[in-house]
């Protein structure tokens, strides 16, 4: 029984072979099985042996009559593997790096089931049917000789990233703000809009000293789509849990931080401070999102303050299930 296992299991890898063969018949084959595709470009030295590559690189996967993209990094930050040609990763794109150089591109075709065979892919996965294939798009951008010279230029493409996400950024909260703007004045709300932009109504500023960075605060909060929708809140007859919420303000960028549109907002209230904020999503959750809260969504909460103190509680504080970031 055994041996027919064993010769079933090649007979069905030789057949997906087969088929993969005769669908790119122009590709050629690894010695792992991999087919391949390579456009050159003119006169450019094969990677060797030690060298940093600079890459961009694509997976996908057919389903039903279009491609579905697994993972890509092109128009993104750009991927940097350093070569070890006695060590290169069998039936995927670095076994084969050294047949290329800067500025070739190559086409590649795994086959599912031989991936799954190999313990590449879950075996149950049903994203990836049994005589499907997974195809790959790889561009080599820059060799380098140096590790150095590799850093460098992965630090620069950072510094360009980074320039670039915080332009988006800024483009994004303008429209997220006029949309939040639109909601307050059909709402009658009249706000004052903080440092980084959360559109604040001020109902009553409360007493003693302000909820500023280095403060505690307690609060009561009620946090809700522009829907109206709830997603979390410590206040009314419907709350699951009632207790104040403890947040340490001016801790953004930490884990027990909360969102930065709240934390932002807390320095115009002291004991006893009431009011709305409406938060741009940039300055809450993003575009992360998740089953209360879609991404990209701006956010409506409606604050109490209830102690301001320079020391946080003995006492653990309750967790607050969504504004932490």
């Amino acid at each position: 029984m055994k041996q027919n296992s064993t010769i079933k299991a090649v007979v069905a890898i030789l057949a997906t072979t087969f088929t993969l063969a005769a669908c790119h018949s122009n590709y050629q084959k690894t010695k792992s099985g991999m087919l391949y595709t390579i456009t050159h470009s003119a006169g450019k030295e094969k990677i060797k042996n030690k060298q940093v590559v600079k890459f961009f690189i694509e997976y996908s996967t057919s389903t039903g009559k279009k491609d579905t993209v697994l993972q890509t990094n092109f128009g993104k930050l750009p991927g940097y593997i350093p070569v070890d040609t006695s060590r290169l990763n069998k039936y995927d794109f670095p076994e084969i790096l050294p047949m290329l150089g800067a500025g070739d591109k190559a086409e590649f075709v795994l086959s599912i089931d031989s991936l799954k065979k190999w313990g590449a892919l879950p075996a149950d996965d049903k994203l990836f049917k049994k005589g499907g294939t997974i195809k790959g798009k790889l561009e080599i951008v820059k060799v380098f000789t140096v590790d150095s010279l590799a850093r460098a230029d992965y630090d620069a493409e950072m510094k360009t990233a980074n320039a670039k996400k915080e332009e988006e950024k800024k483009t994004m909260i303008v429209s997220q703000k006029k949309a939040l703007k639109e909601y307050a004045e059909k709402n009658h709300i009249k706000y004052i809009e903080s440092p980084l932009g959360t559109l604040v109504e001020i109902q009553s500023e409360g007493v003693g000293p302000k909820a500023d960075s280095g403060k505690y605060a307690k609060l009561m909060y009620k946090g809700a789509l522009l829907s109206g929708k709830v997603f979390d809140t410590n206040m009314g007859t419907d709350a699951k849990h009632k207790d104040a919420l403890e947040i340490a303000v001016g801790t953004v960028g930490t884990p027990q931080s909360m969102i930065q549109g709240l934390d932002d907002a807390m320095r115009y209230f002291g004991k006893g401070g009431k009011g709305r904020l409406l938060i741009p999503a940039v300055l809450a959750y993003g575009d992360r999102g998740n089953e209360m809260i879609p991404a990209n969504s701006n956010l409506v909460f409606d604050i109490e303050v209830v102690d301001v103190t320079t020391e946080a509680a003995k006492a653990e504080a309750p967790e607050m299930a969504m504004p932490k970031k």
